[in-house]
């Protein structure tokens, strides 16, 4: 298949060609094995393998819903064939009729989450990205965080003044730092409480100004 992967989906989802379809699934096979195995923990017989042909009909349903403005299509393939194989198991071990009625509702729900972790995901990595601007790594974050509720709140008062401030937060994209001079003058905090809570003021201002709409809702902010 002398197509890219972006431009076979693209002619797929656009101009709905079975042929590129079915070449681009055929091409991907190795990949689906993979998954199927890595999820079962065996070899997978593609001709007798039930786990197999749901991890088939998951990809296929992966091409119909994928999103390119939400990141990798592989990495939400992934997502949608452990889900699928997730649902078979679930029914395969549970035969009471209550979870049968349920099975749609649930279906419908599962997929929201796969959806909220495929997000959710992308916007760690790009959220990763941005804080390295600013030398700050999810360790050094994590190592850094407030260990005690008056400086998390003292904290959170200066995030949102950066946030209100479009001169402030002008200033902090342009220096990759706090503007300490501009913060000090309209809040009563000290160049000492900023550089202990330096990183946890920049990741949180970051994600309030940006697009981190998922990360946002676990941020404990109101």
């Amino acid at each position: 298949m002398n197509l890219t992967l972006i431009e076979a989906l693209a002619e797929i989802k656009e101009e709905n060609q079975d042929e590129v379809r079915n070449e681009f699934i055929k091409e991907y096979f190795p990949f689906i094995i993979k998954k199927v195995s890595d999820f079962t923990g065996h070899y997978v017989d593609v001709n007798n393998s039930d786990e197999f042909s749901i991890a088939l009909d998951a990809f296929n349903e992966a091409i119909d819903r994928y999103d390119f403005d939400k990141g990798k299509f592989l990495s939400y393939a992934k997502l949608v064939i452990e889900s699928r194989l997730k649902d078979f198991y679930k029914r395969k071990n549970n035969k009471n009729k209550e979870y049968l009625r349920d099975s749609i509702d649930e279906s419908i729900s599962d997929q929201q989450d796969i959806e909220r972790e495929f997000i959710l995901k992308n916007e760690i990595v790009r959220l990763s990205d941005e804080l390295e601007k600013y030398n700050i790594s999810f360790e050094k974050l994590i190592d850094t965080l407030p260990k005690h509720q008056i400086t998390k709140a003292n904290a959170i008062e200066v995030t949102k003044l950066i946030i209100s401030d479009k001169t402030i937060l002008e200033l902090l994209m342009e220096k990759g730092n706090l503007p300490r001079k501009e913060i000090t003058s309209k809040m009563n905090v000290t160049n000492k409480q900023l550089k202990r809570s330096r990183n946890y003021i920049i990741a949180t201002a970051i994600v309030l100004s940006g697009d981190y709409e998922t990360i946002r809702e676990y941020l404990d902010i109101k």
